[in-house]
């Protein structure tokens, strides 16, 4: 590759204690070293100064990143610090959005560098603004339309400094949508974007019924850049079913909790250990806060893994080591049927229900994927078993994965060579 270095600014909700986009920017880090051989000396990479939680997960990688300060981001941590009410929060850093636009177009205008001499230079030495796939493009969270409205104007002061610069997205799952503001907001934001590779078919409609002229492909989630790493991982077989809830403001375990019982002691009555698997910590989703809905003596014989207190390979290793499992998590479901391993995936809203139902299907042959609702009808019992004869005899591992990894790595190859103008 050309010795001249690109600069990348990676977006996401990644480095915030939640596995799955944390397991994202580790897939895309990966694809940069295995299939592009990039090193340092090719790129310098750039996230948002957040939570570290990545640091704690210590995935092998060459890689050096570095740390940038929104200017936001940085007032918005000190005002969480002065308790101040959300409405003044906000105000805030909407002067503060507004006066780096109007700094901008004084710069683009005149040429003039009177001071935000840093944000500056970022912008104007910066290659690539690539968003990694998640969910985070939804008006389902309390916080959706701040965040995308802070986005929105920090991205067109990067393109008021920077005309030459790109943004990409890739893996992404947009939406759902249920307001017209958001709606409105989200369309002028995207049709920034110079590459969009999105996770399932339900994104591919928004953009259409949107009329986004940028060209759309559905290649799936972004952790199959991981599925070598994953393959080569060393496993230690052993006779265990694995399960995650997941610590969401729309999953509510009450009304479940006798049918999840019945459905752990199902397998722990058929001889498999009991594993679960804690996709977030605090300050992040705390999932493993969940396992205390079981009675006492589910309880002492559940093992609980965190891959924060473990680390990520030895996370990976445990859960590709399981039989079958059962997962709210998103990201729980997609990592097992990497491997084609039995899972039976639930949902309990239209937003996981577009991530788990459109993904997984596509995904794995020994899938199960149910609304929340059914864990309480009377066919749960036949559900499970055949959960429990995919254990014993697997549909035989099909070329699904290996077709749509390399869909996905050549795609994404063809797109850094030129963007980046190199030889790869």
């Amino acid at each position: 590759m050309n010795k001249s270095v690109k600069n990348l600014y990676l977006k996401g909700s990644f480095n915030h204690y939640n596995f799955g986009d944390d397991l994202l920017l580790f897939a895309v880090l990966y694809f940069f070293e295995s299939n592009l051989n990039f090193t340092n000396d090719d790129l310098n990479i750039f996230i948002d100064k957040q939570a570290n939680s990545i640091d704690k997960l210590k995935f092998n990688s060459n890689f050096k990143i570095n740390n940038y300060c929104d200017p936001g981001y940085v007032i918005n941590d000190k005002l969480k610090e002065k308790r101040m009410p959300r409405i003044f929060k906000l105000l805030i850093l909407m002067v503060l959005l507004f006066i780096n636009i109007m700094y901008a177009i004084l710069y683009k205008l005149t040429g003039l560098n009177i001071f935000n001499k840093s944000i500056n230079k970022f912008y104007n030495d910066l290659d690539v603004i690539y968003y990694i796939g998640g969910g985070y493009l939804t008006d389902t969270w309390y916080n959706s339309m701040p965040q995308l409205t802070y986005d929105y104007f920090n991205l067109i002061t990067a393109k008021l400094i920077n005309p030459n610069l790109k943004v990409i997205g890739t893996g992404m799952g947009l939406g759902p949508i249920k307001t017209k503001l958001y709606k409105i907001l989200f369309k002028k934001f995207i049709k920034h974007f110079d590459y969009i590779y999105v996770r399932e078919e339900q994104s591919v409609e928004l953009l259409a019924d949107l009329n986004i002229k940028t060209p759309v492909k559905n290649l799936g989630d972004d952790a199959l850049l991981l599925y070598p790493y994953f393959k080569n991982l060393q496993k230690d077989k052993e006779k265990a079913f694995s399960f995650n809830f997941k610590d969401f403001q729309y999953h509510d375990y009450s009304d479940y909790i006798d049918n999840l019982t019945d459905t752990v002691n199902f397998f722990k009555d058929n001889g498999y250990k009991l594993n679960f698997f804690a996709f977030g910590e605090l300050p992040g989703p705390h999932d493993s806060r969940l396992v205390k809905l079981f009675n006492k003596e589910i309880q002492q014989s559940i093992t609980i893994y965190n891959p924060y207190q473990i680390g990520f390979d030895s996370f990976i290793s445990k859960l590709l080591s399981s039989n079958a499992g059962l997962g709210f998590a998103y990201h729980f479901n997609v990592i097992l049927s990497l491997l084609n391993l039995p899972v039976l995936g639930i949902y309990s809203s239209n937003y996981s229900k577009q991530k788990i139902n459109n993904v997984i299907k596509d995904m794995n042959n020994n899938s199960i994927i149910l609304n929340v609702n059914e864990l309480k009808s009377n066919n749960l019992q036949n559900n499970l078993k055949t959960l429990l004869n995919f254990t014993e005899s697997p549909k035989i591992e099909s070329s699904i994965i290996n077709k749509k990894y390399e869909e996905m790595t050549e795609e994404y190859k063809k797109m850094f060579k030129g963007i980046l103008k190199c030889n790869i």
